[in-house]
């Protein structure tokens, strides 16, 4: 045990003797650890917020239908029905898009108004603020996002119960055909504030579909099919892409971010071989010039009865020990960068249409426990050549020497 700790400490002293070679060789393993951290950290950031985001827009089992020619192939109701009768399908919300004008105390604001069903939300997750959003909007009540109240100087926590008047005109496209312009406009009517949701920069506003039909609406621009389990997903959208709709997932995304982000980590790896490649020359030379320099210290040592088996344990120790700091080090260095890029993120996204806070950078745990274990193996593969040529020497011809 004394022995160990002997060879030990003087490993640790020849190590850090030549401060500046030893801070090369460890600044570069350092330096590429953290990259690669970085890097590994950024990609399963960026492909979690991705997913998230993605997620929040549909839920796993739902289906987005959309119209491929508005004039050749409606969404009437007589279709809806039809979609709703395949087998697999446990329900359908509509969606159809507006400009509508919304008054609040002699402001007058334009802006995007959807005329949905009153389930729609739950087979479209979005995040509330306040109020409720359950089973809403129906009647004569109103959803609006935080930034469309923010326009009206209204913060959230005040809107509820609130009256707005609301006024719009219904397309050509979802209306009765025939109707003039005149006789699609929806008169101003007022409007009660039930909840508000998250849309980030997006000022937007939710109405009763049901309304919007009472006055003179037959179709809709998407439905959001929900099916009994997501097994039978593939087999609705075929029967609804018969029909001459186009359909989307969630999953058809989420497998597109998944390859995407496989293509990025292949260029990590390759990145981290090509570092690797560096390290380890650079590394192997550091402990080669170490062995050239302290060739005398090693003879001296062999004479006063240190066996050849401890004599590669001292350079192999003496490489581990570069490997290790420079990757103790480069792993804090990518965590800290990591912190700093989320930071930077978080001021430049400021309030966008992101739901909650917005992390790029995820500390790659799996990765980080491969580089230190790989630190470990390569600084022993580094140490066993110079350590067989310390074993090779004759102690006494080195002394003459």
């Amino acid at each position: 045990m004394r022995k160990n700790g002997f060879l030990f400490r003087l490993a640790l002293l020849n190590t850090f003797k030549r401060k500046i070679r030893a801070g090369l060789a460890i600044g570069g393993i350092a330096l590429s650890s953290a990259v690669m951290i970085l890097l590994f950290g950024v990609s399963d950031g960026l492909k979690s917020l991705v997913t998230e985001q993605v997620s929040n827009a549909d839920a796993t089992s739902v289906i987005t239908v959309n119209q491929r020619n508005v004039q050749q192939v409606v969404l009437d109701q007589q279709r809806v029905s039809s979609i709703r009768s395949i087998s697999g399908v446990a329900d359908v919300q509509q969606l159809v898009g507006l400009v509508g004008e919304i008054r609040y105390h002699g402001s007058t604001v334009n802006l995007p108004l959807y005329g949905v069903t009153n389930d729609f939300f739950r087979a479209s997750p979005i995040q509330k603020v306040t109020g409720t959003i359950d089973r809403q909007p129906q009647g004569m009540n109103i959803i609006l996002s935080t930034k469309a109240l923010e326009t009206f100087g209204v913060k959230p926590g005040e809107a509820q119960g609130k009256a707005l008047f609301v006024k719009t005109t219904i397309p050509e496209a979802y209306a009765e055909a025939g109707r003039t312009e005149a006789e699609r406009k929806v008169k101003e009517e007022a409007f009660t504030v039930v909840g508000s949701i998250d849309r980030g920069n997006l000022p937007v506003a939710y109405i009763p579909h049901e309304y919007l039909a009472q006055k003179g609406l037959t179709s809709v621009s998407q439905l959001k099919v929900t099916a009994t389990f997501p097994e039978k997903i593939p087999s609705i959208r075929e029967s609804i892409e018969q029909m001459g709709y186009q359909t989307t997932s969630i999953q058809d995304s989420i497998d597109q971010v998944n390859r995407i982000f496989e293509v990025i980590q292949r260029i990590i790896l390759l990145f981290g071989v090509i570092a690797l490649a560096i390290t380890i020359v650079g590394t192997f030379n550091v402990i080669t010039l170490t062995l050239i320099e302290e060739m005398k210290q090693i003879a001296f040592l062999r004479l006063m009865g240190m066996q050849k088996a401890s004599v590669g344990f001292l350079f192999t120790t003496q490489a581990i020990m570069l490997t290790m700091a420079g990757a103790l080090i480069g792993t804090m260095l990518g965590v800290l960068l990591g912190i700093i890029v989320n930071g930077a993120a978080q001021s430049l996204v400021g309030d966008t249409a992101f739901t909650g806070d917005v992390y790029i950078f995820q500390i790659p745990t799996v990765q980080i426990i491969i580089i230190l274990m790989l630190s470990v193996l390569l600084g022993w593969l580094i140490g066993l050549t110079p350590a067989k040529r310390a074993v090779a020497v004759g102690p006494l011809e080195e002394l003459r020497a």
